[in-house]
């Protein structure tokens, strides 16, 4: 017997950031955005499985001073999760696989981004990321080797290499692909 078809549409994601100079080549910043998942057989958001991420935010960039043509990006950041209330209704109970195919999690985390970025004129920038994920209070059937704690290889993390196009004053357009590295 197969498990019945799982699916949703629509997830959405609506957030603000802001940050400013605090010195000519250090910049400080927040980022809060809601993540609202859509419920299962549905296209539209179940408020109920909002999730929340808090970010903080920095960036030294060296080509404003002429120093040099790079940007070193830190974003460090909470992630309040809820989007497991999204499948409330399943019709069974879903495995480590239908939820990465849903994207609901079911655990808070804290996460960690490191990039570097390197101008190369006014209108493009390549740039790599690298984050990492740390879930918080993981039952100890759903870690890796069933340790107490987490091996590198079972925590979420990624590799980003892509470019940064900026084809108006105030727009940036990114083209990457995420590797997983877990």
């Amino acid at each position: 017997t197969y498990p019945r078809l799982l699916q949703t549409q629509g997830d959405t994601v609506f957030g603000v950031k802001s940050g400013a100079w605090v010195m000519p080549n250090v910049a400080l910043g927040g980022a809060v955005s809601g993540h609202f998942a859509s419920g299962l057989g549905a296209g539209a958001a179940a408020f109920d499985a909002t999730s929340v991420w808090l970010r903080a935010l920095a960036t030294a960039d060296w080509s404003r001073t002429g120093e040099a043509p790079v940007r070193l990006l830190l974003d460090v950041g909470y992630f309040f999760e809820n989007s497991d209330a999204a499948t409330a209704d399943a019709p069974q109970a879903l495995d480590k696989v239908q939820e990465w195919g849903l994207q609901v999690a079911r655990y808070d985390r804290v996460t960690v981004g490191l990039g570097l970025e390197a101008p190369v004129a006014d209108w493009i920038s390549p740039f790599v990321e690298y984050r990492i994920d740390v879930p918080l209070n993981v039952e100890l059937s759903r870690r890796a080797d069933l340790k107490d704690d987490f091996t590198f290889g079972a925590v979420p993390h990624a590799l980003t290499p892509g470019v940064r196009l900026f084809p108006l004053r105030g727009l940036a357009l990114d083209a990457a692909v995420r590797l997983g590295l877990s």
